[in-house]
């Protein structure tokens, strides 16, 4: 599943949330969004595993923050 994460706006540490993402899904992708307090996410996690890795990770961002994004997947690999 892909995300697009918007960071709070007070001081927080995406890289320990970046960290703890990877601990739970070591397959997981992600980087900044440019221009933006965001960031995007390739993941096997689902939205609330993510809402509470963000928690834990001190972060104070709301359900809303987290869009899951439509699949771009087209079926040609394996359908």
């Amino acid at each position: 599943m892909q995300y697009v994460i918007t960071l709070p706006s007070e001081p927080s540490d995406p890289r320990r949330f970046a960290e703890l993402i990877v601990a739970e899904d070591p397959g997981a992708v992600l980087d900044q969004v440019p221009g933006a307090p965001a960031i995007r996410l390739s993941t096997c996690l689902s939205h609330g595993e993510l809402h509470g890795l963000a928690g834990a990770a001190g972060m104070n961002i709301g359900t809303e923050s987290i869009k899951l994004l439509p699949s771009d997947c087209c079926g040609g690999c394996s359908g």
